[in-house]
């Protein structure tokens, strides 16, 4: 279903007592219409199996599930949405505060919790008006029942909000608050690698509009900003690699942005500086369109590099090219198709390679 967030409650929650304060279910007790039946709401909410007396860890899926772990080992599956709640619960609401609930309290009879929604204040009437203000707020007021639940071994209320689990409902806004964060967070370092991207496409044709704004956006960024920090990572890097590669001459790989290079070689030949390699991968996790970005990314900085090193020119040259969009792609940005002696793992091959003078 996605990401785990967990909390564990910041108070300890009561160990189980000794004494017979543990609800059982109605059948153990056929002579009371329901478990715990003689208490009132705020009594049942005290016992040392209700719901919100003994957490140990709740995990976040979503905004859509928590899983609530228990002290003795049992554990709840709590729908946050229709989809995925099951009896007893009717409804959760963990964003609604204490402090904004206008009324509640025990039902005069029964078990049940009485409140009034925020907002939802009784309309007076010359027929109510003399009424004591705990009766007008019932009138029409939302009831909570307490139902055991065998799967958990637990007390839950029908409606979980802050009145009937506070320390649920305040672990439960935590957690969706560090989840709200997170996603930001995953939003802005995917538009940081969409501009770190097209900065590399600038000397690219665009396909529409939207590719160039995002060239214009990425043009504009100044330092500080986590999309021109990306690009400055990857050309030190690359420039890093270079001298390792140039230094040790062996062939060698490395991943760059989700996008692994293989069988690299680095060398001078003559006035020119030669990269080539044989292997591109997107890894899982990826963004789409990283392969062709980490490629120009090498254009640019194997350049500057010929150019600080006083050579005429760089050359780039791609070999064992499987996949026929990114050939088709090489193609398109100037890479001539033409057959070369290659070293392959030893081996001097006759093969077809893709090259262009930067």
């Amino acid at each position: 279903m996605g990401k785990e967030l967990k909390k564990k409650p910041t108070k300890k929650a009561p160990a189980k007592s000794d004494k017979s304060t543990f609800f059982k279910p109605a059948v153990a007790q056929p002579e009371k219409k329901e478990s715990g039946a003689e208490l009132k709401a705020s009594s049942i909410m005290t016992m040392d199996n209700y719901l919100d007396n003994s957490i140990q860890e709740v995990e976040f899926y979503f905004s859509e599930l928590a899983i609530i772990r228990f002290l003795d080992g049992t554990e709840l599956r709590l729908g946050l949405v229709d989809r995925y709640m099951n009896p007893p619960v009717e409804s959760v609401d963990y964003r609604t505060q204490y402090h904004e609930y206008s009324f509640f309290g025990d039902a005069p009879t029964g078990s049940d919790l009485q409140y009034r929604v925020p907002g939802d204040m009784p309309k007076l009437t010359e027929a109510n008006k003399s009424m004591p203000f705990g009766e007008l707020m019932r009138m029409g007021s939302e009831s909570v029942s307490f139902k055991y639940d065998p799967g958990c071994d637990k007390i839950l209320p029908t409606v979980i909000n802050a009145l009937t689990a506070p320390q649920l409902c305040n672990i439960l806004l935590d957690l969706e608050a560090q989840y709200i964060q997170s996603f930001d967070m995953s939003l802005e370092m995917m538009e940081a690698f969409v501009l770190m991207f097209a900065s590399y496409y600038g000397s690219m044709s665009f396909a529409n509009e939207g590719e160039a704004l995002l060239v214009n956006r990425a043009a504009r960024n100044k330092s500080g900003t986590l999309a021109y920090q990306l690009v400055q990572q990857t050309d030190n890097f690359l420039l890093n690699k270079f001298d390792e590669l140039l230094t040790s001459g062996a062939t060698g790989s490395f991943v760059i942005n989700k996008v692994k290079f293989s069988g690299v070689e680095l060398f001078n030949q003559g006035t020119e500086l030669l990269l080539h390699y044989g292997g591109i991968n997107r890894l899982p996790g990826g963004i789409k369109g990283a392969g062709k970005a980490m490629h120009l990314a090498l254009e640019k900085n194997i350049k500057n590099l010929s150019t600080s090193m006083g050579l005429a020119n760089a050359k780039l040259r791609v070999y064992l090219v499987q996949n026929s969009n990114f050939r088709d792609w090489l193609i398109s940005q100037g890479y001539a198709e033409v057959w070369r002696d290659v070293v392959i793992s030893g081996v001097t091959s006759f093969t077809k390679v893709y090259e262009k003078v930067l």
